[in-house]
């Protein structure tokens, strides 16, 4: 990240000797870590030195002048003050031409010092121009590159999370694959969605919708027009925390026929009152497990307003704070969370896979649930998947330890509580 102004005019106070021992020690302990402000510090001394150099100049000609004139005078013939002089006598006793030459070496000395001086003054103005122009471009080069930085790191944490979602992607298709036809997939992803999977039969089927309902409601809505066979899954991003939800695929067919997989009841955890302007989203981005040490990525909605920002914590540290963001105002990040721990492991991803029930006929087996709605028998089975070697970070609440710990994993995200 750039350097702030106040850091810069920090050091060019530095440099004037204007500090005070605590600002001077600030500056020294920034300039140790930061090879950019090192060298804009070099800058400002260079421009110190020349200012220095043509004060020095300007003080040697001055002295010079002082030197000669001392010298014609100590050469000049002690005057007598006669009793009675007239003017020839007074022009007899002081010799014109010694003084003429005299005033004609100084005005010329003075020339050629002022004209030395003239240019000396050019010399340094173009060199402080110069010096000037370098910092500029020294600091736009720097804040260029910090600006690439972020971009750079904001590219490798879209593709380390496309190359998460692929891991899933795969490993839920290959559990799906395993369980054969007619077979139904479901979960929670990394971002907090729910993700339905279906297994239809590509003999007899040609498109798909995928419908949805509250759970126990039975009133359908579609949520897809007729997706490809080539890509039967869906992730729904409406799903509220704590609401049942229900999905189904409803298979067409050629002849304009249709069947309905079984039903796949799915459900996001519901951590308590965590509105949008009341809880902050945390994902930890990076870990330094020897340094025991992360960095987190925090979220949060202020006024209607989305905002985020980075934030490192070492062991024992609390994660977030609170901070001022461009276009938004001062945001409380605070999370009232420390970092207790890392842990090395092995992620994994809870499915549920579901089929329908059928009779000796092949028919889908109903029972009614009430009110004469009738609704599929199915099978369920719960399966852990192995995504990927990763770490996990250990958040602890020192103000609620009732509430246990808060896993979370490299890459992952996790709702909590704003504190108030």
């Amino acid at each position: 990240m750039s350097c702030s102004d106040t850091m810069k005019t920090l050091l060019s106070r530095y440099v004037d000797g204007e500090l005070s021992d605590p600002e001077k020690s600030a500056a020294e302990e920034h300039l140790t870590a930061c090879a950019p402000c090192r060298g804009l510090l070099g800058i400002f001394q260079k421009n110190e030195n020349l200012v220095t150099s043509a004060l020095s100049t300007d003080t040697f000609g001055k002295d010079v002048i002082a030197g000669v004139m001392g010298s014609l005078r100590a050469e000049l013939p002690p005057e007598a003050k006669p009793v009675d002089e007239g003017p020839w006598e007074w022009l007899r006793t002081r010799p014109l031409v010694p003084l003429a030459a005299a005033a004609l070496l100084v005005v010329g000395l003075l020339f050629v010092l002022s004209a030395s001086h003239s240019g000396e003054m050019a010399a340094l103005r173009t060199q402080v121009d110069a010096s000037r122009k370098e910092a500029g471009e020294a600091k736009a080069a720097h804040e260029t590159a910090a600006v690439k930085s972020q971009d750079d790191r904001r590219q490798l944490i879209a593709l380390f999370d496309e190359q998460q979602r692929e891991i899933v992607r795969a490993r839920t298709d290959n559990a799906l694959r395993h369980a054969g036809p007619g077979f139904q997939l479901g979960f929670v992803d990394m971002e907090r969605n729910l993700v339905v999977k279906s297994a239809p039969d590509a003999r007899r089927t040609t498109k798909y919708d995928v419908y949805r309902c509250i759970e126990k409601e039975q009133n359908w809505v579609k949520l897809t027009e007729e997706m490809p066979l080539d890509a039967p899954d869906f992730t729904d991003r409406t799903a509220l925390p704590g609401v049942g939800y229900v999905y189904k695929f409803r298979s067409q067919r050629d002849d304009g026929s249709f069947s309905d997989s079984a039903p796949i009841p799915l459900r996001l955890p519901y951590l308590g009152d965590l509105s949008p302007d009341k809880s902050i989203r945390i994902r930890c981005i990076e870990t330094g497990k020897l340094g025991g040490n992360a960095k987190f990525e925090l979220e949060r909605t202020v006024n209607g307003k989305p905002a985020s920002t980075k934030a490192y914590a070492a062991l024992g540290e609390r994660v977030g704070s609170l901070i001022d963001v461009p276009g938004v105002g001062k945001v409380d990040f605070s999370t009232g969370l420390v970092l207790h721990g890392l842990k090395d492991g092995i992620e994994t991803l809870t499915v549920q896979l579901i089929s329908l029930v059928y009779d000796a006929d092949s028919k889908p087996v109903l029972r009614e649930i009430s009110n004469g709605v009738l609704v599929p028998v199915t099978e369920r089975e719960e399966r852990t998947l192995r995504i990927r070697d990763n770490t996990r970070a250990i958040l602890r609440s020192p103000s609620a330890p009732q509430e246990g710990d808060v896993d979370l994993w490299k890459g992952r995200w996790v709702t909590v509580r704003a504190r108030e």
